[in-house]
């Protein structure tokens, strides 16, 4: 999906699923994408798939272009009886022609419309970076951050029934954070990752936030797959789960 030409590329991988107790299907749930150059003091337009921003040409993509930058997302949002899960990362490199540029860029992805229950869920939050550019610079660094909110609002950080506080990249597989939360279905989640940093001669950007909700307590091999394959991992572990049942 990502092709990592003489500009950066964002790619915000997003995907959800909802656990029902005897509760019918329902739709997809809503899902947009914003992002920020001055790392979330302000937003442009939340894009969602296929309106007049998207320029992907793509069911399931966004892609939103402005200036020097290229920014993509994909999503797989379903209902799915096995839990809820968002992935965010970030890849790319502005390439040789912007060496010594600063960038300090966020990418929100939000998703209304969560019914995995019942309460207390199980939250688990997953970070990890393969980076290698200058983030020497001052405020220079890579962040995630999650809100889980009962309004059921696109991109609603206030008030929020979790919040992840600010975390820092970690080890593979390992989570950065975890903890439960009481979610009245239906409520949204909202995913950050800042990326401030100065464009290295064979710099690139590879960030990886993927959250997983689940019932409490949470199934292992969801939790489990997630950390250690995170986008595709999780896929293949929910496809499992459907055959069997």
């Amino acid at each position: 999906m990502i092709r990592v030409r003489s500009l950066l590329t964002l790619g915000v991988l997003f995907a959800g699923g909802a656990v029902h107790l005897g509760l019918p299907e329902t739709a997809e749930a809503a899902f947009k994408v914003r992002i920020s150059t001055d790392g979330g003091a302000t937003w442009g337009t939340a894009v969602s798939d296929g309106d007049a921003l998207d320029v992907s040409g793509v069911t399931g993509e966004i892609a939103v272009s402005y200036g020097a930058f290229t920014l993509k997302a994909a999503s797989t949002n379903g209902i799915d009886p096995n839990g809820s899960y968002i992935d965010v990362t970030i890849t790319g490199s502005a390439g040789t022609a912007n060496v010594g540029t600063v960038y300090n860029l966020a990418v929100q992805a939000s998703m209304d419309g969560v019914n995995t229950v019942p309460s207390p869920q199980h939250f688990t939050m997953f970070f990890t970076s393969a980076s290698s550019m200058d983030t020497t610079i001052a405020g220079g660094g890579y962040k995630a951050q999650t809100w889980i909110n009962n309004s059921n609002s696109l991109f609603d950080t206030a008030g929020a029934a979790l919040d992840s506080g600010v975390q820092l990249p970690g080890a593979s597989g390992v989570p950065v954070f975890a903890d439960h939360f009481v979610g009245t279905a239906p409520y949204s989640v909202t995913a950050q990752v800042n990326a401030k940093f100065k464009q290295t001669l064979s710099g690139a950007l590879s960030l990886d936030s993927n959250n997983v909700i689940a019932p409490a307590p949470a199934p292992a091999g969801l939790v489990l797959v997630a950390g250690a394959v995170p986008f595709l991992g999780l896929g293949a572990w929910i496809r499992r789960k459907r055959l069997a049942s």
